[in-house]
């Protein structure tokens, strides 16, 4: 398992009535971390509650086990409180955590193994549709009510250890989707970080009461050390005009010749605090190809198109897509251990061949080659052999002298180890230093 602290990136709705520096900055900018009374968002002398409503990052790295909200303040009072939780973009619901009144600065946290919207456990689609909101609450207007710092941590078990995150770069074999905001090509109007895209300015869009599917061309993914993809993400970010249900929308693929869907998304609220129909980010994961049932390989990837189908639920609706991005999750291939020091003669004579060896083990167990280095400007590679095994190479000196024996490994995919501690081989005339040492 792995952890990783996602920070606020914007402010989604400010209600809280005081931030210190005394500037006309965001909010989130203000709690990004625990220097006090330095920085810091307040309801500063009035009563009740208000509210800050923050936006996060979106999250695409594995499965996850909990998420935990930190909160940093503190109450003029103890009759004053502040209190984190959720706010789910999609429902316009609150889910709180626990209410605090330390009367000096203090780090607290609170734990959700499951979503507390639907009891179940998390997915990348919820992570994606919450904000982060915090509550300060004063008795009276005598107080204030002051938070520091905010984050969330999410405990999530790793796709692959590595990822990259691919955005459409072409027309993909699919441009169905009939109409857009902004010049350009489909794919252009859609490839905006899903973070911080620009909702509105450039986006396609359809009042089709049917399915129209648009794909895109997707950027290279640069790792030349793959080893295992185990996953592929795709994120929309999707708005229909308003009711209950006036969008819907599926990522779709375009792989092997064929064109396959994920999950279908529907029923967007009208943003109640926002006062229109809010962008909402949706996410599918495959962990292997759905046209072979297999692991994802670096040319599927390199091939892969992705994009979105999106229908309105009446001709006088409309659905938008402002943004989709691709993450890839990967395994890298790791080198092999440095081998032993070669192990052979400590002189020999002219023109002989002597015999090395050495062992290494790779910790994919795939198999590898040797590569000696001789010392005298000649190198030999020979294998491949199993990871662990002992391996062998022959090799003689034409000239006098000392020489240094090294050697290196590397797997099948063609990561390299460093090279080995080093050997010494005396090559001596017979009747001279080789007669000394008892050879002849």
């Amino acid at each position: 398992m792995a952890t990783i602290t996602l920070s606020p990136i914007a402010d989604y709705s400010v209600g809280l009535n005081y931030q210190y520096p005394e500037d006309s900055g965001s909010h989130y900018a203000k709690i990004l971390s625990a220097d006090d009374a330095s920085s810091y968002v307040a309801n500063k002398w009035a009563s009740g509650w208000k509210y800050d409503i923050f936006k996060l990052p979106v999250f695409a790295l594995g499965t996850i086990n909990s998420v935990s909200i930190y909160i940093r303040g503190f109450c003029g009072t103890s009759d004053c409180s502040f209190q984190p939780g959720f706010f789910n973009l999609k429902t316009q619901a609150y889910a709180w955590g626990t209410g605090r009144n330390s009367t000096s600065y203090t780090t607290y946290s609170d734990t959700w193994t499951t979503n507390p919207f639907t009891g179940a456990a998390w997915t990348l689609t919820d992570l994606a549709q919450i904000c982060l909101v915090v509550g300060a609450y004063n008795p009276n207007s005598s107080w204030t009510t002051t938070i520091t710092q905010m984050y969330v941590v999410i405990d999530y078990t790793a796709y692959g250890a590595s990822y990259e995150t691919l955005i459409p770069n072409g027309a993909g074999a699919y441009t169905q989707i009939d109409s857009q905001e902004g010049s350009g090509s489909h794919y252009q109007l859609v490839d905006d970080d899903i973070n911080y895209s620009d909702e509105d300015s450039t986006d396609v869009w359809t009042r089709s009461t049917s399915y129209l599917v648009d794909t895109y061309a997707l950027s290279d993914i640069s790792s030349s050390s793959i080893l295992h993809i185990k996953a592929v993400i795709v994120h929309f970010r999707i708005r229909g005009t308003s009711g209950s249900s006036g969008a819907s929308g599926k990522p779709a693929l375009y792989t092997n010749s064929g064109l396959y869907y994920g999950t279908e998304q529907t029923g967007f609220l009208w943003d109640t605090i926002l006062g229109n129909a809010g962008y909402l980010t949706c996410a599918h994961v495959w962990t292997t190809n759905p046209a072979t049932g297999l692991e994802w390989t670096k040319a599927e990837i390199q091939a892969l198109q992705a994009g979105i189908a999106i229908k309105a639920e009446s001709g006088n609706r409309t659905v938008r897509v402002t943004a989709v991005s691709v993450t890839v999750c990967y395994t890298v291939d790791q080198a092999p251990a440095t081998p032993s020091a070669p192990s052979g003669n400590a002189v020999g004579a002219p023109t002989v061949s002597y015999s090395f060896s050495t062992s290494t083990t790779d910790p994919e167990s795939d198999t590898v080659t040797y590569t000696f280095d001789w010392g005298d400007g000649n190198q030999s590679t020979i294998g491949p052999y199993a990871s662990g095994a002992s391996a062998s190479a022959s090799h003689g000196w034409s000239t006098l002298g000392t020489y240094t024996v090294k050697v290196m490994a590397t797997d099948a995919l063609g990561a390299t180890s460093g090279w080995s501690s080093t050997a010494t081989i005396v090559i001596a005339a017979p009747g001279s230093y080789a007669r000394v040492v008892g050879l002849w």
